[in-house]
């Protein structure tokens, strides 16, 4: 007869071969399940708890090793696979220049890019563990700062380093990514600064390795705004292109009024918080269909690949908000949500419009007196934070000491 020892040394094997991440589960799931048992039956061993909270303590692994448990033994769901199909969905995209590769290159590397700042652990063995399946961007990282001077993410980094060992008067230096414009006026004389590189979204600071001013001067520009931003970076490609596919997809004339009048017909759900999301989406994309005028729509039939683009982009909204409809969940709804959004972000490439927030929100201004609304100007910014801390930055300056806040 098989013991039971034995028996469960086959499964550990056979997880491990076949399912290394279901091995996770089950041997995390065993530990909390033991150690659970043994606060449980044992006399009071950890310092300062009393029984009660040990077996509060116990309840609680316990659970935890339950949903462990049948997280080993269901149908593994990542977090990066919706990014992982749309990746191949572009691919079959057809293109004919290089600029038709380099925008499903841009492309590619934004969808879910507002996903971002997630532990790839945590959404692939903790969120799931209570039946939340959230999509996040490939490249998604716990660790999310947008100043350089505190962690510089790992596309800045390569960027930079592509930049050092393909620039001839790079050697010895070390570069500082900054937006595409011209920064010398700000800086100290002994900084070289390059305006912009030639075809390329990013501007650089060469600085010596080992100046003393590197650091402060990285935290002055990341404070201030002023570094490259997430969108520069991935529009920056140093990399090799790949070649030209052949077309694959079949190209359907896109008709605007059938696309509208389909998202008329979108139900809604009879959840407040969800119909209220859904509503804003609706509005948003519709209003991005009326304002596109009819030659910048008949410019994109005329491109197999931003026609295509758009074709792929619709259906799938359209799928999106139908499966909206079957979910119960709150979260697996806002999942669906986030890559209508993000199907959205492909439009907005194709169909570039002009903003009208700076006026909408100065006349939204009703605190300022009308004799200063003349000199008053507003615009968008990449990080509200980053303008938020530049504020604090230039006030601690003028004040001479750190600014109370309320």
């Amino acid at each position: 007869m098989i013991s039971r020892n034995k028996v469960l040394l086959c499964i550990l094997i056979a997880l491990s071969c076949f399912f290394p991440s279901k091995l996770l589960c089950f041997s995390c799931a065993c530990a909390l399940k033991t150690f659970s048992i043994f606060v449980q039956n044992s006399s009071t061993i950890i310092p300062h708890f009393s029984k009660n909270e040990e077996l509060l303590l116990s309840n609680l692994t316990n659970q935890v090793a339950n949903r462990l448990l049948k997280q080993a033994f269901k149908k593994r769901v990542t977090s990066t696979e919706a990014w992982e199909n749309n990746k191949e969905l572009l691919s079959q995209i057809p293109t004919k220049t290089k600029e038709d590769l380099t925008l499903l290159q841009f492309l590619e590397k934004r969808w879910l890019s507002k996903s971002n700042g997630f532990s790839l652990f945590t959404m692939n063995f903790v969120y799931p563990c209570y039946e939340i399946y959230p999509q996040v961007h490939l490249k998604t990282s716990h660790s999310y700062a947008r100043n350089p001077a505190l962690k510089k993410s790992r596309i800045y980094s390569e960027i930079a380093t592509s930049l050092e060992s393909s620039l001839p008067y790079c050697q010895n230096h070390s570069l500082i990514l900054t937006r595409p414009y011209d920064l010398s006026e700000y800086l100290p004389v002994n900084i070289r600064t390059i305006e912009k590189i030639e075809g390329e979204p990013v501007g650089c600071i060469r600085i010596l390795q080992d100046d003393p001013t590197h650091s402060s001067l990285l935290d002055w520009i990341g404070s201030f705004g002023l570094s490259a931003n997430p969108i520069e970076l991935d529009r920056a490609h140093f990399s090799p292109l790949p070649d030209q596919n052949h077309p694959r997809y079949k190209v359907i004339h896109i008709k605007r009024e059938a696309f509208l009048k389909e998202l008329m017909t979108i139900p809604l759900t009879g959840h407040a918080k969800k119909d209220f999301m859904i509503e804003a989406s609706l509005r948003m994309i519709n209003g991005l269909f009326c304002t596109v005028d009819e030659e910048a729509f008949n410019e994109m039939r005329l491109s197999p690949t931003k026609s295509s683009l758009v074709q792929l982009s619709l259906s799938k909204i359209i799928q999106e908000y139908r499966l909206i409809k079957k979910e119960d969940s709150f979260y697996k709804t806002a999942t669906h949500l986030e890559k209508i959004y993000s199907y959205y972000t492909n439009l907005l490439e194709i169909f570039p419009i002009q903003s009208q927030f700076s006026k909408a929100y100065k006349d939204s201004l009703k605190c300022i007196p009308s004799t200063l609304l003349t000199s008053t100007k507003c615009t968008l910014h990449s990080s509200g934070m980053t303008s938020l801390l530049g504020i604090l930055h230039a006030a601690k300056k003028s004040l001479g000491r750190d600014p109370h806040i309320l």
